[in-house]
């Protein structure tokens, strides 16, 4: 089956007879994510082109998360995990695609995974929870977490929950 939404214009394709016209990610930008968020999705688009992939998935986006130098470095320090942990243990389990290279794949082509577009409207909702009209980088590690998938168990691996992301974010604004 596949699964996956258009970095750009395009499409979430549901099965292959189910397919339903999503908002794509400028679009999801535009009002909705704050600077340093849009960034690091952008880093994240740039890391599935560095290790080969076509799709950026939730982990694509936790690696950005964990590389970048701001709230969410002090928000999982805050919580006894350091970044450069998990981001070893991260690049253990993600190995450069037999598939692509960097020369190879068009960055036009590179696509968005339903699980991603998922955790990016959870992160926005999670701004909406919280009083703000823009999701910002804490945000998308909530969303992260929210969403379920791989970037979900990695986080879980590190005994990173939901509850405890929020109360710990709450302590260091």
């Amino acid at each position: 089956m596949i699964q996956e939404a258009r970095f750009g214009r395009g499409r979430v394709y549901l099965g292959t007879s189910l397919e339903k016209e999503v908002n794509d990610l400028e679009e999801w930008e535009d009002g909705k994510l704050t600077q340093r968020a849009k960034k690091i999705l952008s880093q994240a688009r740039d890391e599935t082109l560095h290790r080969g992939y076509t799709c950026i998935d939730t982990e694509f986006i936790l690696l950005a998360l964990l590389k970048s130098k701001g709230e969410v470095r002090r928000l999982l320090q805050s919580m006894g995990v350091e970044p450069e942990v998990v981001l070893r243990s991260m690049d253990a389990i993600l190995p450069r695609s037999v598939v692509g290279s960097i020369s190879v794949i068009d960055p036009e082509k590179i696509t968005l995974s339903l699980n991603s577009a998922t955790l990016i409207t959870s992160a926005i909702n999670e701004a909406h929870r919280n009083g703000r009209e823009e999701a910002n980088e804490a945000d998308l590690l909530i969303g992260a977490i929210c969403e379920g998938e791989t970037a979900a168990s990695i986080l879980g691996h590190f005994e990173i929950y939901l509850m405890d992301a929020r109360e710990a974010r709450s302590k260091i604004k």
